[in-house]
């Protein structure tokens, strides 16, 4: 199993569908690999694109063990999406890691106007995922 060494929030860049997009999310690097998590922040016109965040303390799971990475649909709080009112007409990806210190989850929102979504993305060894929110 890969140990955590560093998490890390702000931007970055990755190659998903064959082009090459900003993000801002956070970067896990382990001993065996640089773990992305984020949304994308290009603009089409005065839309937002959304933010990337996790309730978990971060600083806890330095030196914790992945055991595995999933995409889920609920958030670690039990609340259903439809009970977010300020996603607009948005969307959300959550993202678990299972740690040997626990579950790290972080979650990618997108609040827009209907017209303009964004993409956010998970890219590691285990997972390459990419989802418009």
């Amino acid at each position: 199993m890969e140990k955590i060494k560093s998490i890390t929030e702000g931007e970055f860049t990755a190659k998903t569908d064959d082009f090459i997009n900003q993000y801002e999310g956070f970067v896990i690097k382990t001993d065996g690999q640089d773990i992305t998590i984020g949304v994308s922040t290009g603009q089409c016109c005065c839309e937002s694109f959304g933010c990337i965040m996790t309730n978990d303390d971060i600083n806890d799971f330095i030196g914790a063990e992945i055991k595995s990475i999933t995409i889920v649909d609920e958030a670690l709080n039990g609340k259903e999406i439809e009970e977010l009112e300020y996603l607009d007409e948005g969307g959300a990806m959550f993202v678990n890691l299972d740690t040997s210190e626990g579950l790290l989850q972080f979650v990618a929102y997108n609040g827009h106007n209907g017209y303009y979504g964004h993409s956010a993305v998970l890219v590691s060894n285990q997972l390459k995922q990419q989802e418009y929110i």
